[in-house]
C-alpha cells in the first residue's frame, strides 16, 4: 500500500546547489554521435544534436513485457528518485534495444539500492534528481540478479563485489536541462527516443480518461513532491503525447496496450504538470546495458 509520504520525496535541485555545480563543471559538448557519448552532456550541445536526428519509434513496450523490468511500487519508502532514475534508464535500455542496438540485453534493476548509496544508507527523506543523476553515472544501477527484487522493508547497503561491479556496466549518460521551456524539450527529445527522469510539484490523478483524440490519457491533481519518468511519444491529430511513468502501482489501467504503471499525457497536461513550484529535468542519454557482462564500464566521469 502506497503511503503519502512516498509523495514527498524528490527534493528541488535547488537544495543540493553543490551537486549541480559539479554536474555543470563536468558537462561537455556533444555532437549527437552515441558512439562518442560522454558521461554528462551539456545542454546546449544535446539541443543542437537533437534538431539533427531523425524521429525514431519508441513504443518499447510493443517488444517487451513491462513486468519483466519495471518493479511496479515504491510502496511506502520515499524513494521516488531512485525509481525514477531506474525507470527512466530502462526505457532508454528498452528503445535502444528494440530500436537502436539490438546487440544489448536489458536486465531489470532494482531501484533501491542505488537511491540508497546516495542517501549514505539513510531511508528517510527524499533526494535530488541531480543527486541520482550523479550517482547513476558513479555508481550505476544494481541488477536484480544480484541484489534481489526490490523489497521496502530491507534497507542495508550490503552488496557483493559482483554486484558492484556489473553495477558499473550498469551507467547511465545524462543531460540536466537548463533551459526556458522543458515541455518542448521533453516532446522532443522523446521523439527522437531519448528519455526523461524528473520531479515537480504538480500531481497527477489515478486512473485515465480518454480525450477528444480517442487517447486515454492522465490528468493533472492535487500536488506532491515526488520525481518520475518519461519515455514513449506519439502523435494523434496533432497532438504531441509523452508516454510517463511513475511508482504507485497499476493505477493507471487501459485498453491501448501501453503499460498501466503510467499513461499518455498531452502537450497542454505536461506544461501545466511543469508549472508549479518546482520542476527539474533530467535526460538520460545513453543507458549502459552491455550484452556481455565482462566489458569494461565506459561511461565514468573523468
Amino acid at each position: 500500500m502506497k503511503n503519502p509520504m512516498c509523495e514527498y520525496g524528490c527534493i528541488p535541485n535547488s537544495q543540493t546547489p553543490e551537486v549541480m555545480d559539479e554536474l555543470r563543471a563536468s558537462a561537455v559538448p556533444w555532437d549527437g554521435d552515441i558512439t562518442k557519448t560522454p558521461a554528462v552532456v551539456e545542454w546546449r550541445s544535446f539541443e543542437a544534436a537533437l534538431k539533427n536526428m531523425p524521429d525514431i519509434e519508441t513504443h518499447w513496450w510493443t517488444r517487451f513485457n513491462w513486468q519483466e523490468y519495471f518493479t511496479a511500487s515504491q510502496e511506502y519508502r520515499p524513494n521516488c528518485a531512485g525509481f525514477g532514475l531506474s525507470n527512466a534508464a530502462t526505457m532508454r535500455t528498452l528503445i535502444q534495444t528494440a530500436f537502436q542496438y539490438s546487440e544489448q540485453k536489458p536486465q531489470k534493476y532494482n531501484p533501491f539500492m542505488t537511491w540508497l548509496l546516495s542517501k549514505g544508507g539513510s531511508v528517510y527523506g527524499g533526494q535530488s534528481i541531480s543527486m541520482m543523476a550523479k550517482y547513476g553515472n558513479e555508481v550505476g544501477l544494481f541488477l536484480t540478479s544480484d541484489v534481489g527484487d526490490y523489497d521496502p522493508a530491507k534497507s542495508s547497503t550490503h552488496r557483493s563485489d559482483q554486484a558492484n561491479e556489473n553495477a558499473k556496466k550498469h551507467q547511465v549518460s545524462f543531460c540536466l536541462y537548463e533551459g526556458n521551456d522543458p515541455a518542448e524539450a521533453i516532446l522532443e527529445a522523446c521523439r527522437k527516443g531519448f528519455t526523461v527522469f524528473l520531479g515537480n510539484s504538480v500531481g497527477i490523478a489515478p486512473g485515465r480518461v480518454t480525450d477528444e483524440n480517442g487517447v486515454e490519457v492522465v490528468e493533472i491533481s492535487g500536488a506532491w513532491a515526488h520525481a518520475h519518468a518519461g519515455g514513449g511519444f506519439q502523435i494523434v491529430n496533432g497532438v504531441r503525447y509523452l508516454y510517463w511513468m511513475n511508482s504507485h502501482d497499476a493505477i493507471y489501467p487501459a485498453k491501448d496496450g501501453t503499460p498501466p504503471i503510467g499513461g499518455w499525457m498531452s502537450e497542454h497536461t505536461l506544461r501545466r504538470f511543469l508549472s508549479g513550484s518546482f520542476a527539474d529535468v533530467c535526460f538520460i542519454i545513453y543507458a549502459e546495458c552491455p550484452y556481455d557482462l565482462t566489458l569494461k564500464p565506459t561511461l565514468t566521469i573523468a
